[in-house]
């Protein structure tokens, strides 16, 4: 059932569990409780597509040196930011879930294992369970691991990474589940109503009832026996610290371990030699997959080094020596182009006699590859999130967020892989590797964010000390609030999140319907 809570004469409402926010997790949540006989209410803050108005709650300030674009980077609607997923799965490594003694608050409290049933149970969910398992045997069908073919194999200290990419109609969890939503008796989604109040019982350790306005002036109050907050990193923080719901320890953390996968495009070039470019190839690039390389683990761990992802991509001179001077002599002004005929002109932009041949051949080659490369972001407790001193329709203080410059071990991290490829692809004989002048002078982490994969701010943790909530995703010291969604990461692993948070949520399904 579908609601618009402007409409409802009613504003008193009742529940087993309230879910507020219908993205990835709000909506992967509730899946799980159709046709059961648990009273579910999925609220939404938005309608069914994006508009201005709601759109508008997102803005917020940035004041660190790095720059997140809060606005666009999240969806208020039916959906949330599955409208913007690009679709890209695969599971965190073992290792983002145990400790590292060179990572500062590394370790979750709960292992990989707990978590893969889930992650099968999500690939079925999201159609595409026969996913999971493709690494090694299928490096060949891609470009890099045809041109590189002993990269990611027996003997290469590289582990290539396939991502399975989700076809364009199923991305968007709305519409993937708005028939069943709509047609379920007990799970009602409740839209155009925010969150704005929870009431807590004097003592503070359970929340009475979650109180959620519209833009007509209603005021809903439902009464849950569990919450869940599912409305997406920045949210879900921003929502505990104006209801001020988390009054323990746990509150100091809130907002705090922002992180994401920030991506540094050319730090390197690849020199690649005749007997790799020359090889014969085979038919590559799946169009629903994707591969990068990383080293690995025993490597990482002795280097010190982050997770991280390398992505190889061919760059093929297509201009001509002449091609270049014409266009120096443009960059400064000239423009005659005085005793050049029109052949002339056109061919000196072609592709180029100054390509390297392949040996008894005029057949050309791709002598230089781009490396650009993704890091793992270390759980940093400088890059968070407050409450600003402006007020969005409601009231209620938009974000004032600071996101940290990157921190010297993700700084280090990007430049020791870079050399480290280049003994690897050197020791194997494939190639050498150069590191740009964008990455020696640092001016490659410069960036704003164009990833968008919010992760912390809600992090979970086995002590009050240093998270937000526990294995299960309740908040620390309430009996019946829980946190669903990238934010409850403990630290960020280096694959996209959404196939995770989609876990979790199947995770917390479990866990609510046994509590």
């Amino acid at each position: 059932m579908i609601l618009d809570a402007r409409n409802l004469d009613s504003t008193q409402h009742t529940a087993d569990v309230l879910i507020v926010g219908s993205g990835p997790a709000g909506i992967s949540l509730a899946t799980q409780f159709l046709g059961t006989r648990q009273r579910v209410i999925l609220m939404e803050a938005g309608g069914k597509e994006p508009s201005s108005e709601y759109e508008d709650f997102n803005q917020g300030k940035n004041t660190g040196p790095l720059f997140l674009d809060l606005a666009n980077s999240r969806r208020r609607c039916f959906g949330g930011a599955s409208k913007l997923w690009a679709g890209v799965c695969r599971p965190l490594e073992k290792r983002d879930f145990e400790k590292r003694d060179f990572v500062p608050l590394s370790g979750w409290p709960i292992q990989k294992s707990d978590l893969d049933p889930y992650y099968q149970k999500a690939a079925e969910l999201l159609q595409f369970p026969e996913a999971l398992e493709k690494d090694e045997p299928w490096i060949d069908r891609f470009e890099t691991g045809a041109y590189f073919p002993k990269l990611g194999k027996s003997g290469s200290r590289l582990f290539g990474k396939v991502f399975h990419q989700i076809s364009l109609e199923k991305r968007d969890f709305a519409k993937l589940f708005e028939a069943q939503l709509a047609q379920s008796q007990n799970v009602q989604v409740l839209l155009h109503s925010t969150l704005v109040e929870l009431e807590m019982e004097p003592s503070g350790k359970s929340v009475t009832q979650a109180v959620a306005a519209t833009l007509n002036g209603k005021r809903h109050r439902i009464r849950a026996k569990k919450i869940v907050l599912a409305c997406g990193t920045i949210e879900n923080a921003r929502i505990l610290k104006i209801t001020r719901a988390s009054r323990s320890k746990a509150a100091e953390n809130v907002g705090r371990y922002f992180m994401s996968h920030p991506g540094f495009s050319d730090v390197g070039k690849i020199l690649s030699f005749p007997e790799t470019g020359c090889a014969k190839k085979a038919s590559v690039n799946p169009a629903n997959e994707h591969l990068t390389y990383e080293f690995q683990e025993e490597l990482n761990r002795s280097n010190k080094i982050l997770g991280h992802n390398f992505v190889l991509s061919q760059t093929r001179s297509t201009i001509q020596p002449l091609g270049r001077t014409i266009l120096s002599k443009i960059r400064r002004g000239d423009f005659s182009l005085s005793g050049l005929s029109l052949q002339q002109f056109k061919s000196s932009f072609l592709f180029g006699t100054d390509e390297p041949k392949c040996p008894g051949s005029d057949v050309a080659y791709s002598k230089t590859w781009n490396v650009g490369i993704s890091v793992e972001q270390m759980p940093n407790p400088n890059s968070r999130l407050e409450l600003g001193t402006d007020r969005d329709a409601l009231g209620q203080p938009r974000v004032s967020f600071h996101w940290d410059r990157i921190p010297e071990l993700e700084r280090f991290t990007t430049a020791r892989a870079i050399r480290l490829l280049g003994l690897e692809l050197g020791r194997m004989g494939m190639g050498r590797v150069q590191s740009t002048e964008r990455l020696l002078k640092g001016s490659v982490f410069e960036i704003s964010d164009s990833i968008n994969h919010q992760m912390g701010t809600t992090r979970m943790s086995d002590s009050p000390e240093t998270g937000v909530v526990n294995r299960d995703c309740r908040v620390f010291g309430i009996d019946n609030l829980y946190v669903a969604g990238g934010s409850v990461f403990a630290t960020s692993g280096s694959v996209n999140p959404t196939f995770t948070i989609v876990a979790l949520a199947l995770r917390l399904a479990d866990h609510l319907k046994n509590a």
